[in-house]
């Protein structure tokens, strides 16, 4: 019986230190299993952002001006690939919210920047009504990448009304901005107005020298920064699934020179969904 006693306890402790070693060794198999993951990850977003700056390269340099040569749901082309797969890209204009980081933008359009900053800063700490929450940067009202101009052609109401806002005439600059956004919304099928149409728009107007030089040097209609979806069909069956990659874009503004110039800023978003096809924006494509 005393040596039966005693037995006990030891195959208790060794079945202890068993299952401990088990634990510690699934932990480190399941480290190990995430470090590869992440360098398989890393790994495919290099080659995936290298080859897609190629192609945008290549298709940038074909010449004319962007929102021209998009298709209606964004649509910049598609390459098809073998076993069926497909893969279509997508450019929508990102530019359409204010620059929040500013320490490299200095000077008047610094501040004006500043001003419009702050004039956005009391709706986004808002409650959403009935939802209790605050409205966040991505309800279209910051951003932190790309230049300081905000593109008239994909900028809200409420972006424009702090441009007028934090402007030096206010109300003239919001009668302007009103008969902007009546071109951009007439141009709608367009892609949105030319910087020609802004240019007129502005120059037309009553504002001071000063304040229209405010306007032209806020506003643009020819953007850089830009939402990249890469849609890639994994079959040739329309009932196919389809892997979405969304990535961050800048353009380059003075041409594409030696086949570089894009600057892909950040992923996204990365899923797979059904064979339902999305616009950029979340909605889905005929």
């Amino acid at each position: 019986m005393t040596r039966r006693a005693f037995a006990l306890p030891l195959v208790l402790l060794l079945a202890l230190i068993v299952s401990l070693a088990g634990a510690v060794l699934l932990d480190m198999q399941t480290d190990t299993t995430r470090s590869v993951n992440r360098h398989v990850k890393v790994y495919r977003d290099h080659h995936l952002a290298t080859g897609m700056r190629e192609l945008l390269d290549q298709w940038l340099m074909t010449g004319g001006p962007i929102r021209e040569r998009l298709g209606e749901d964004g649509e910049a082309f598609r390459l098809e690939l073998p076993q069926g797969r497909e893969i279509r890209v997508y450019l929508e204009d990102a530019q359409g919210t204010a620059l929040r980081e500013l320490s490299t933008v200095d000077g008047p359009i610094g501040r004006f920047a500043e001003r419009i900053v702050r004039c956005l800063e009391p709706i986004a700490q808002d409650q959403a009504p009935g939802q209790g929450r605050r409205v966040s940067s991505e309800a279209g009202l910051f951003r932190v990448h790309g230049p300081v101009q905000i593109s008239v052609n994909s900028a809200s109401q409420t972006v424009l009304d702090a441009v007028a806002e934090a402007s030096g005439d206010p109300g003239g600059v919001a009668r302007v901005l009103r008969e902007i956004r009546a071109r951009v919304n007439r141009a709608r099928h367009e892609g949105g107005i030319s910087k020609e149409d802004l240019a007129s728009a502005i120059a037309e107007s009553s504002l001071a020298p000063a304040h229209r030089r405010e306007l032209t040097a806020i506003l643009t209609a020819e953007p850089v920064l830009y939402r990249m979806t890469i849609e890639t069909r994994l079959g040739a069956l329309s009932t196919s699934a389809v892997e979405r990659t969304t990535a961050l874009v800048l353009l380059p503004t003075g041409g594409v020179v030696g086949g570089s110039g894009t600057v892909i800023l950040s992923w996204i978003d990365e899923s797979v969904e059904d064979a339902v096809p999305m616009r950029p924006g979340g909605e889905p494509r005929p």
